[in-house]
């Protein structure tokens, strides 16, 4: 069985977050939907999206932007930002989501994941513009709403752009994220009791260097000749390769590794440090997990991020972790591996589930009770 390749299958499916077929929120009768669209940072795709306004709408009306992860995305991703809009714009706030750069421009593969995290913010700050010029949302506190690996896309633009008032993150990543990888690639293998003891030590050590070897270097070409040596010696070194490798030789084996690991999605978000970019924020500052969370370990996530907040005394910033709620925030009684997910194609308990609504109307809340200076 070729078991690395089978983990690096599992992480790259787990990014692909949910995409359970749900009912899309139709208008309701406190906010109409208005098409909306704006030029990417390259200038090269028109964005398209949906803007929800308030029928109340007031100068005093807040707007928040919703951002996904820089994989390609629907603007109503899968049901969670189309009902999110519908909480939010019910409680009198404008939200835009819009389909992503990686989603609208059908010219990136999504296997080579040519669009990071810095693209994606580039493209949030032309979001902001876009709506900024809008003459009802001239004077208009403008936020960000990001979702697991949205999150770092939310913390970096509001580090470096102090237009944004405020920024809400679901399912933040809150450690390095070299770190996160590691744990994320390496938990089919930890929870998998089957495989002897000294191979399973052997792929974990292996697991926990490529990601840091990633992190350590500065340019592409040492990565590429670090990871094909560590690859190289990990493939000499396994005396069962038919049993780890299938019939998968030592060039295939490194050819795999390099690729995994150098994909420019993939260099980012192992790169990602949130104490670069949350130790800058002056803006109030809304962090939830579900502690049902699946794919990341909620518990290390908020430590990080709350080491952050009290190392740089940062004031008005709230973080709290919700009971039955699972990585996307749909409501759970148990927490499911992502990899379980992907195997057994498992469901939340209800043939429909359902969103935690509780969780985006203590959101909109937020938002409405924040002071801004």
């Amino acid at each position: 069985m070729k078991v690395l390749l089978l983990l690096f299958c599992f992480w790259s499916a787990q990014c692909l977050y949910a995409k359970l077929p749900l009912d899309i929120v139709s208008d309701s009768l406190l906010y109409v939907s208005e098409d909306f669209s704006f030029f990417d940072a390259q200038g090269k795709s028109v964005l398209k999206g949906i803007l929800t306004v308030p029928k109340n709408l007031s100068s005093s009306t807040s707007v928040v932007v919703l951002v996904t992860p820089p994989l390609p995305i629907p603007h109503d991703y899968y049901g969670l930002f189309s009902t999110i809009a519908d909480v939010l714009s019910k409680n009198g706030i404008v939200t835009l989501r819009f389909d992503n750069r990686a989603y609208m421009d059908k010219s990136y593969s999504s296997k080579e994941e040519t669009i990071t995290m810095f693209d994606q913010t580039d493209d949030v700050r032309k979001a902001v513009q876009a709506i900024r010029k809008d003459v009802r949302f001239k004077n208009s506190n403008i936020g960000l709403l990001g979702h697991s690996e949205g999150t770092a896309v939310v913390s970096i633009e509001a580090s470096r752009n102090k237009e944004i008032r405020f920024i809400v993150c679901l399912s933040a990543l809150g450690m390095m994220g070299a770190d996160i990888v590691y744990d994320q690639t390496s938990m089919p293998l930890n929870l998998n009791d089957k495989i002897p003891d000294d191979v399973k030590q052997n792929m974990l050590f292996a697991l926990k260097e490529y990601p840091y070897i990633v992190n350590e270097c500065s340019s592409l070409d040492s990565m590429l000749t670090q990871i094909r040596k560590k690859a190289h010696k990990y493939y000499t070194s396994i005396k069962d390769k038919e049993r780890m490798f299938g019939k998968q030789s030592l060039e295939e084996y490194c050819q795999l590794i390099t690729q995994w690991y150098t994909r420019p999605r993939i260099v980012s978000f192992i790169k990602y440090n949130p104490e670069l970019y949350y130790s800058k924020l002056s803006c109030p500052i809304l962090v939830i997990y579900g502690k049902m969370d699946g794919n990341l370990d909620y518990a290390k996530n908020l430590m990080g991020l709350e080491s952050i907040i009290k190392r740089y005394q940062k004031e008005n910033c709230e973080i709290m972790a919700v009971d039955s709620v699972d990585h996307d925030f749909f409501k759970v009684e148990r927490k499911i591996p992502f990899f379980i997910k992907r195997l057994s194609h498992h469901k939340p308990s209800e043939s429909n589930p359902k969103y935690e609504l509780e969780v985006f109307e203590y959101v909109a809340k937020w938002i409405n009770q924040t002071k801004f200076y």
